[in-house]
């Protein structure tokens, strides 16, 4: 006959125990995956923030500069670009989740702002005229991204 003795002087893990041990590492993995998840939106937005700032700032500088802000086809040439504001790269352009675009949305309203699920950057230009020489000059801006935190990151033309 078998002793409960000798049962429980074996060693090892019973079964319960290696299912519980189990369930909490996939509860813990769970969590760091959410974790996880949170942090990387919030680089990509952060990201999105500073390009916009950065866009903004190289704006400035040539309204500086010319008096004028460029158009949304100014902005979205790369020839233009290199020419007129050479501090800007177009890569600047390409949100985090579509680096192959380079280009501006357009804006379609006063102003257009990014919408949920825009993989792009809006900038809406304002008070556009077209002079002598062919130049498209423009008075104001918007420019916006929509944010994975649910909102939407805005900035206007400072003059």
């Amino acid at each position: 006959m078998f002793s409960l003795k000798k049962i429980r002087d074996t060693k090892g893990f019973t079964i319960i125990e290696l299912l519980i041990v189990i369930a909490v590492i996939a509860i813990l993995a769970g969590i760091v995956a959410v974790a996880y998840s949170h942090v990387t939106d919030k680089a990509r937005d952060t990201t999105r923030q500073n390009n916009i700032t950065e866009i903004q700032s190289q704006l400035e500088i040539f309204y500086a500069n010319n008096n004028y802000y460029p158009s949304l086809d100014n902005l979205n040439d790369s020839t233009w670009l290199s020419a007129n504001m050479k501090g800007l790269d177009s890569a600047i352009f390409s949100d985090p989740l579509d680096t192959s675009n380079t280009t501006l949305e357009a804006g379609s309203g006063t102003p257009k702002t990014a919408q949920k699920g825009d993989k792009k950057y809006a900038y809406d230009a304002t008070g556009c005229t077209t002079d002598s020489d062919g130049n498209d000059e423009c008075t104001g801006y918007t420019l916006s991204a929509y944010l994975e935190s649910g909102s939407t990151y805005t900035k206007k033309s400072l003059n």
